[in-house]
C-alpha cells in the first residue's frame, strides 16, 4: 500500500473522517455490523503496512470483532500495539537485528 497514492488517500479519508466518526460515538449510532466494518478496515490498513509475521496476531483482533459489542476502547488499544510493533520491527530491520 502506498499512502501517497491519490486513490488509497480519497480512501482513507472517506473511511476514516474522525470528526464524523467521534459524532456518531457520541450519539451512539454505530450499530454492530458498521462497527466491524469501521474496525477491519482500520485493522486492514495496519495490516498493509506492518510484517507478514505479525498477521496472525492482527487476524486474532480480527476475529474478537466477532464477539458483540464491540468495545471500540480495546480495537484502538490493539491497533496501538500493532503499530508499536511495526516501529520495532523497523527500527530492528534499520540496526540489523530481528526479534520475534
Amino acid at each position: 500500500m502506498q499512502l501517497n497514492n491519490n486513490t488509497n488517500r480519497n480512501h482513507i479519508e472517506e473511511y476514516i473522517d474522525i470528526e464524523f466518526i467521534i459524532q456518531r460515538f457520541k450519539y451512539d449510532l454505530f450499530n454492530d455490523e458498521e462497527l466491524e466494518r469501521l474496525c477491519n478496515f482500520i485493522y486492514e490498513m495496519v495490516k498493509n503496512v506492518q510484517s507478514a509475521s505479525r498477521d496472525k496476531e492482527l487476524e486474532e483482533f480480527k476475529e474478537e470483532l466477532k464477539n458483540k459489542p464491540i468495545y471500540f476502547p480495546s480495537v484502538l488499544f490493539n491497533v496501538v500495539h500493532l503499530i508499536r510493533m511495526v516501529v520495532i520491527d523497523l527500527e530492528n530491520l534499520k540496526s540489523g537485528t530481528v526479534n520475534p
